[in-house]
């Protein structure tokens, strides 16, 4: 028995050994290809005249959308109209004594317990 299933390890070993050796042929190739596609790609980005690149891959290539113009009068003033008056707050009196909260606040810790 000892022999059989040895004999069988090595057999399902060898079936292991090639399947992975073709995933990995296979997995190399799709990774070539992918490569020459993105290598395309970006042959053809260039060749179309593509706007300016980022250098910066995090950050979006800024652009200007269209149908906004900007305003050749404009002097660069404040954006927003601004607010209109409210009513004035009453001045405080300096003569007058601070008032006084006649509850005390409680205390957010509970008593501690005896010893």
């Amino acid at each position: 028995m000892d022999s059989y299933n040895a004999r069988v390890d090595a057999i399902l070993e060898n079936r292991w050994q090639t399947a992975e050796s073709e995933r990995l042929v296979r997995r190399t190739e799709k990774m070539e290809d992918d490569a020459m596609a993105g290598a395309k790609a970006d042959e053809k980005a260039k060749k179309a005249g593509a706007p300016e690149e980022n250098s910066d891959d995090f950050a979006p290539i800024p652009f200007l959308p269209e149908g906004i113009e900007p305003d050749p009068n404009d002097k660069g003033g404040q954006p927003f109209l601004p607010l209109p008056e409210g009513p004035a707050l009453p001045e405080p009196d300096p003569n007058a004594p601070p008032e006084v909260d006649p509850e005390p606040v409680p205390t957010p810790f509970a008593p501690l317990p005896p010893l």
